[in-house]
């Protein structure tokens, strides 16, 4: 005799039919592909956007006006006018604040150094001293 009932199973679980798990498997893999590559799209372009605000804030500082009211940029830019004093006394007095305030172009500007006070100290030195230049 047959069974009239298509289920055998007495728990009431029906048999898979053709490619049904496989294609379950196929739209859950898809399904977490797409979350995936959402997940990284986020986090791109957030790790974009703070790169972005980080050199935006660090041109920005690089550029910031100090005490002196002039910024790094023109204070390097002015070094040789500042040496070979071509400078407007109210701008030579602007980059001397500024010197006085910044580490970074006071560095820059002792590496560089004055030519011309090197150059006085020593025809000085040789000419009116001789018995100091000749212990250097």
């Amino acid at each position: 005799m047959t069974n009239p009932n298509p289920n055998p199973d007495p728990t009431g679980w029906k048999r898979c039919q053709g490619d049904e798990i496989g294609g379950c498997v196929r739209r859950l893999r898809a399904a977490r592909s797409s979350q995936v590559t959402r997940r990284r799209m986020m986090l791109t372009s957030s790790m974009t956007a703070a790169v972005a605000l980080l050199l935006a804030v660090g041109w920005g500082l690089r550029d910031r006006p100090l005490k002196g009211d002039i910024s790094c940029k023109k204070v390097i830019a002015s070094t040789d006018a500042y040496f070979h004093h071509t400078l407007d006394d109210q701008t030579a007095d602007r980059i001397r604040k500024h010197l006085e305030l910044c580490p970074h172009c006071m560095d820059h500007y002792k590496e560089v150094g004055d030519p011309f006070a090197e150059q006085l100290t020593g025809f000085w030195q040789r000419t009116f001293f001789p018995v100091l230049a000749s212990n250097r």
